[in-house]
């Protein structure tokens, strides 16, 4: 316990500190631009532009954010 109260007081007051900051950013942007993607690709797009070929796109991002899409599946 003490030698984790050291490291986390280290990692607080180290000069590494203000890279997070900049990482979260960089995520965010990251991720933005992959949401216009996918909102081009729904919009516009020959992949998921119809509804019954979006449906496995759909259940597989339901699956990836934790939850289960088909109670069956592992």
């Amino acid at each position: 316990m003490i030698a984790a109260s050291l490291v986390a007081f280290a990692r607080v007051n180290s000069p590494w500190t203000p890279v997070l900051p900049r990482v979260n950013d960089g995520l965010k942007a990251f991720f933005f631009l992959v949401g216009l993607e996918i909102k081009r690709e729904v919009l516009a797009g020959e992949e998921l532009s119809a509804p019954r070929d979006a449906v496995l796109a759909v259940a597989a991002a339901l699956e990836l954010l934790g939850g289960r899409a088909s109670p069956g599946a592992g």
